[in-house]
């Protein structure tokens, strides 16, 4: 007698968060349904919950793979291109990023700043968030230690303003353009430069 040992398995664990992370993204975890899961999957209920426990796990995984994603659009802001130049570059890929999903904001913020989903979930959301700011923080400490980082105003600080400026540009490309986008970062990192 054989035994069948099943169908192979149509998407990997990986390929399936790649597949629902911009639904989770748009939706947020209480908004997103089974039915736009399956839709993104092309995977029925039992085949989903084969892979993950519910559907608060597959968006803690989604979450752990926006923040993969996010340490490699950091890539763009560490040595050997860690100066000011290299953040209007960072801030474009990640609206690129941004785009593909059809989202304007940081899902990592949107979820460290609500309340919505289990505490490991906004745990992984909050430490993207600071591994980003991190990230700004060893920047602008590595542009001060050069001498170009304007008199006064520390790398934390300047961190932070990059920071909530990225995030408010996302907003601002989505309502007024990407060349509004654009000017904006290069006017707050020109701000943030010594004066000649």
């Amino acid at each position: 007698m054989l035994l069948s040992m099943g169908r192979p398995a149509k998407y990997t664990r990986e390929q399936i968060v790649d597949r629902v992370l911009p639904v989770f993204w748009r939706h947020g975890l209480e908004g997103t349904t089974l039915e736009h899961l399956e839709a993104a999957t092309d995977l029925g209920r039992q085949s989903l919950y084969h892979q993950f426990r519910d559907k608060a796990d597959l968006y803690q995984a989604a979450l752990a793979r926006y923040q993969e994603l996010s340490d490699q659009l950091l890539a763009e802001i560490q040595p050997p291109r860690d100066d000011l130049a290299s953040v209007p570059r960072f801030f474009r890929r990640a609206r690129a990023f941004m785009a593909t999903v059809d989202c304007r904001v940081c899902l990592a913020a949107s979820v460290a700043a609500g309340s919505e989903g289990p505490a490991e979930c906004r745990q992984v959301a909050q430490a993207t968030v600071q591994r980003v700011r991190q990230g700004f923080r060893t920047l602008c400490a590595t542009v001060a230690s050069r001498g170009d980082l304007r008199p006064g105003l520390t790398p934390e600080q300047a961190a932070d303003l990059l920071w909530a400026t990225g995030n408010g540009a996302a907003m601002l490309a989505a309502v007024a353009g990407e060349a509004a986008a654009e000017q904006t970062i290069d006017h707050v990192v020109q701000s943030l430069r010594p004066s000649p």
